[in-house]
């Protein structure tokens, strides 16, 4: 199964994506800030994917989680969202996608399918998507967003 790592401190934007993504056959694995999906990196190595905020709280950012990422774990696809403005591209790390806020589902689903056939051919390169309307962004804290109960 194809394991994606959601890093969203926004619970209802979490398990509002989270729960797209299981319907399309991916196993979901969520997180509300990098130092836990760091800890998901090492536990688990069947994480094809990661889906990171930019702003969340924590010892980093979705950037800096994205590098970190990129140098520990070269072969995990990186796609990064933000409701404020767009990286700038020397921001983002090699073989990324940017995805703005609010998005639709079905650009997180091309986003992963887009990154996952062109990983070879684009490496080093870095792609925005434009942005989309989104169904909802309402701004609610959590500590964990735990989209299938466990605690990863």
């Amino acid at each position: 199964m194809r394991a994606v790592l959601i890093i969203e401190d926004e619970p209802l934007l979490c398990l509002d994506i989270s729960d797209s993504l299981s319907a399309k056959g991916y196993e979901v694995i969520a997180v509300t800030n990098a130092d836990d999906a760091i800890k998901a990196l090492e536990f688990r190595n069947d994480i094809h994917t990661i889906f990171t905020d930019i702003n969340m709280p924590g010892s980093m950012d979705g950037l800096k989680l994205a590098a970190a990422v990129r140098h520990r774990w070269p072969p995990v696809n990186i796609i990064v969202t933000n409701g404020m403005k767009a990286p700038h591209r020397d921001k983002m790390s090699a073989n990324s996608i940017f995805i703005a806020k609010p998005y639709r589902h079905t650009e997180v689903l091309e986003a992963s399918a887009l990154i996952r056939v062109s990983n070879i051919s684009t490496l080093g390169q870095k792609q925005t998507l434009a942005p989309q309307k989104a169904m909802f962004a309402l701004p609610l804290k959590a500590d964990m967003c735990r989209h299938d109960g466990n605690v990863y």
